[in-house]
């Protein structure tokens, strides 16, 4: 789930320093989203949102940061074209 910056209010109630809680929860739709292919048309790969060069780069705030999703997805291309170069049927995980 994405945060907006400026949506993030201090936790005073964990004695944490400078920890942020999120304001309030929120969702998004993207213009360059291709639900059909699950791919940025802005980018023409797969949609990571917040990767580098996506709209919400560098103005929200991540459960899961953007360089362990990219590095989940990379890894479900490379177990998806290793089946089909097996000759195997796609498995939806």
């Amino acid at each position: 789930m994405a945060v907006p910056v400026e949506n993030l209010i201090p936790d005073k109630t964990r004695g944490r320093k400078n920890a942020m809680l999120p304001a309030s929860k929120m969702s998004f739709s993207c213009p360059h989203f291709s639900p059909e292919e699950d791919r940025c048309l802005r980018l023409k790969t797969d949609c990571v949102p917040g990767r580098r060069g996506c709209v919400l780069e560098g103005k929200t705030v991540f459960a899961v940061p953007v360089e362990e999703r990219l590095r989940e997805k990379a890894e479900e291309n490379r177990k998806k074209a290793l089946r089909r170069s097996l000759g195997l049927p796609e498995v939806d995980e």
